[in-house]
């Protein structure tokens, strides 16, 4: 198989797994959760517990639901020109893009579809924003690509990777 085709083949299926496991915990929060409110998994530690969030993250930016569906499909299409393009390939960003791309999506969806995003996990050990299996796979992605930054910073400032045509930084 061509490394392109393994690649983008690759994106899909984290952007589909993100965006399926997503929509099923959210099916059950919808039909569980949401006429009982909260179960305890872990008591004083962690409960699952129905929430509407018409913001984005901790709230912000809430009732501006046209924002918060422009954005994510901005970032979705940056990210997909950065993957395609393999501007900054490296394994870390090959997997930190989709699973960003997946999470934006899943948050996406719900927000078309119900006009807030259903979140459901809940620390209560410390006082936390409640979230959603999509929030973690943005989360985790984003924190793969500040690793990249991080273990990179040095190539990425002696080189410009927008205009690198070989491929990007290995």
């Amino acid at each position: 198989m061509k490394r392109s085709t393994f690649l983008i083949t690759k994106a899909v299926v984290i952007i589909a797994s993100v965006f399926a496991l997503d929509r099923l915990v959210k099916h059950w929060c919808i039909s569980t959760l949401r006429p009982i409110g909260s179960l305890a998994v872990w008591p004083n530690v962690l409960s699952f517990t129905y929430a509407q969030n018409t913001g984005a993250a901790f709230s912000m930016l809430s009732g501006k639901r046209t924002l918060l569906t422009v954005l994510p499909i901005a970032a979705f299409c940056l990210l997909v020109w950065l993957y395609l393009k393999r501007v900054f390939a490296h394994p870390l960003t090959d997997l930190a893009f989709p699973l960003i791309m997946g999470g934006a999506i899943g948050n996406l969806y719900d927000r078309i579809l119900y006009g807030y995003v259903v979140d459901f996990i809940e620390i209560r050990l410390f006082r936390f924003a409640i979230f959603n299996v999509a929030d973690c796979a943005i989360s985790i992605g984003s924190a793969l690509l500040i690793l990249y930054l991080v273990l990179n910073w040095r190539a990425l400032n002696e080189s410009d990777p927008l205009n690198n045509t070989e491929g990007g930084q290995t």
